[in-house]
């Protein structure tokens, strides 16, 4: 036969059979998922600072490629006065030659016929 208890207060507690009520499992859950929630912000919050400084040193290095692109942009520029310099080098050098020849043989010339003057070359050398 199955009894009823009517009495107020008699009633009995139930057991997980672990010795602990429910409330302190879900207690602890909560307490495990709020320190995961913690280390995971902790996480991320590292990671977030890696990652500014790496888009940091990449934004220099983009800026620092584009001051090297725009400074070889004009060689080519550059170059054509270089080529256009020695030309002018070599032709100042071919006018200074043939100057040298006429103005050298007038002021030996003129050492020869100067009172006293004599060749400038050596006298063995000139017999």
């Amino acid at each position: 036969m199955i009894r009823i208890n009517l009495l107020p207060g008699t009633r009995k507690q139930v057991s997980t059979g672990g010795g602990g009520s429910i409330q302190g499992w879900i207690v602890g859950y909560l307490v495990a998922a709020e320190i995961v929630v913690v280390v995971l912000i902790f996480v991320f919050l590292s990671k977030s600072r890696e990652l500014n400084e790496l888009v940091a040193r990449n934004n220099s290095l983009t800026s620092e490629i584009e001051d090297l692109e725009s400074q070889s942009a004009n060689i080519e520029e550059v170059r054509g006065q270089i080529a256009e310099s020695r030309s002018l080098e070599e032709v100042v050098n071919d006018l200074q030659r043939a100057r040298y020849g006429p103005t050298a043989v007038l002021m030996e010339l003129s050492r020869l016929l100067s009172a006293g003057g004599g060749p400038t070359v050596d006298p063995q050398r000139l017999e």
